[in-house]
């Protein structure tokens, strides 16, 4: 399979591994990024794992005058700028415990174990600086294939991180992947996701609702029953007959009850005055 990864070209990505090769140091471009490309797309998302404490990685690109933004830093990653290019840099990790959401990891020098704690085979594929694909759960052919599945136990995956039910969902919109194969998992898990914050919740929700199949996932979503006490009744249906081609915020005044978008969502007050607004339409 030949692909363009146009992200190893750029001038700002040689550069970093210049200097992570001058320091004996192993780093792969993972997640959206190659996705895309496998799929003939771009996006400037821009992950890289790499085989180092964060702390050691930070200390050197201080010496070489590189923006490093912390605010991921306990979670051994951080954003390097480099000509207002933004890549998101991570240690490689292994899981030691899950706690429905948080996790204790440890730094590990493997790729291979990295892999191992990530959610989706499509989010295991990377891409070293020559370009050689690591591909350690057949990642590649489930993408080209729109298939969206879990690296192991699917249920053991979901009890170690409550989010991936919606991080799920989220990739089937993006992808067309409306066989829904672990429906029957996910509903062992209804009240879990009252464990997260809402602020999770919405972004996933908002990325469903931006995809190309959002009515039919959303269908999943509602047959599942896992948002059941969060929000009311999702009016599914009023959205599917709405036009393709409008706001967010008109799509969640057709999918939620007024209340919940005003006192359950974490909206902005632009994204509420907006809903406001549609309550005088005459749907």
């Amino acid at each position: 399979m030949v692909c363009d990864f146009y992200f190893l070209k750029l001038e700002e990505t040689q550069y970093l591994f210049d200097i992570f090769e001058k320091n004996k140091l192993d780093a792969a471009f993972v997640g959206g990024c190659v996705r895309d490309a496998i799929l003939g797309e771009k996006s400037l998302d821009f992950d890289l794992a790499i085989n180092s404490e964060i702390s050691k990685v930070i200390n050197i690109l201080k010496k070489e005058n590189i923006k490093c933004i912390l605010t991921g830093i306990k979670y051994n990653s951080i954003t390097v700028v480099i000509n207002n290019i933004k890549f998101e840099l991570t240690s490689l990790r292994k899981d030691d415990q899950c706690f429905g959401r948080h996790c204790i990891c440890s730094v590990v020098s493997s790729f291979h174990e990295d892999a191992k704690r990530r959610d989706f085979t499509i989010n295991a594929i990377y891409v070293s600086k020559s370009g050689e694909v690591f591909d350690y759960f057949n990642g590649i052919q489930d993408l080209c294939n729109r298939k969206i599945k879990f690296i192991g136990n699917p249920e053991k995956r979901i009890s170690e991180d409550y989010l991936r039910i919606l991080r799920y969902y989220r990739f089937c919109a993006k992808y067309g992947d409306l066989e829904d194969r672990y429906e029957s998992i996910i509903k062992k898990f209804p009240i879990s996701l009252q464990l997260l914050s809402i602020e999770r919740i919405q972004k996933e929700l908002f990325q469903i609702l931006e995809s190309k199949y959002a009515i039919p996932i959303l269908k999943n979503i509602k047959n599942s029953a896992i948002l059941a006490n969060i929000f009311n009744e999702m009016n599914i249906e009023l959205l599917s007959k709405s036009q393709h081609n409008v706001s967010l915020e008109y799509k969640l005044f057709l999918l939620f009850s007024y209340n919940d978008l005003m006192t359950v969502f974490r909206l902005t007050k632009i994204q509420k005055q907006k809903i406001k607004e549609y309550t005088t339409i005459r749907l």
